[in-house]
């Protein structure tokens, strides 16, 4: 799965919020989420949502999987074309 095509799959997952950042880490792209109204402050609630390159499977990341932290710390950002992110459901 291409990173176009995994940010298409996030946004349908997740309607109503951004992409606002992609990382690749171990065979996987890492979308995170957040809600457009949010422009200049953190949110600690935003969904990530794991798809994995070879099969395509979309997944939402929890606090509590094993890979969590280690998907923050040693993933990549991925160096998308100029206003691509934010990205949305009604981006095109």
């Amino acid at each position: 799965m291409q990173v176009m095509e995994a940010l298409a799959k996030a946004a349908n997952m997740e309607p109503e919020m951004e992409i606002r950042h992609v990382t690749e880490w171990n065979g996987s792209w890492y979308l995170t989420c957040m809600s457009p109204a949010i422009q200049d402050t953190a949110q600690m609630d935003c969904p990530r949502i794991r798809i994995r390159k070879d099969t395509g499977k979309a997944e939402y990341v929890r606090l509590i999987d094993s890979d969590f932290f280690e998907s923050l710390q040693h993933g990549q950002t991925v160096n998308l074309p100029a206003g691509t992110l934010p990205y949305s459901a009604h981006h095109n």
